[in-house]
């Protein structure tokens, strides 16, 4: 059977490339712990998403946005391994973290947009 007409097929490898790199930050995450702390883990994951986001677009990106809160909730929270949290404290951090992502996410794929669709002007000036 035929995909209905204008819908467009999903491609899947940005999505396995964004979960590549949000577990490429989780180990990173858990070598650099014991020196930089947790708080400062979430910057490793934000530089995954931003990568995601320059290369892949929105919402690849917003796929590694989410898989990354989950991921940091599930590894550098307390209890850890659960996806419980027994801090109130890490509940706020993790919900900032994942309003920070997707705003950061947004951001880089809004300017990903705008050299893609730059990058053609060129192209069109340069034939004229």
């Amino acid at each position: 059977m035929r995909a209905a007409e204008g819908a467009e097929a999903i491609d899947p490898r940005p999505y396995a490339v964004a979960s590549l790199a949000v577990g490429i930050a989780v180990g990173f995450g858990e070598v650099l712990w014991p020196w930089v702390g947790r708080e400062n883990i979430d910057l490793v994951f934000l530089t995954a998403i931003v990568g995601i986001a320059v290369r892949f677009g929105l919402w690849p990106s917003l796929f590694a946005s989410i898989a990354s809160s989950l991921c940091y909730n599930f590894f550098f929270t307390e209890p850890y391994y659960t996806f419980a949290i027994s801090d109130p404290k890490d509940v706020i951090a993790v919900v900032f973290f994942t309003i920070v992502a997707v705003v950061v996410s947004n951001v880089a794929a809004r300017a990903r947009t705008q050299a893609v669709a730059a990058m053609g002007r060129a192209r069109a000036t340069e034939l004229l």
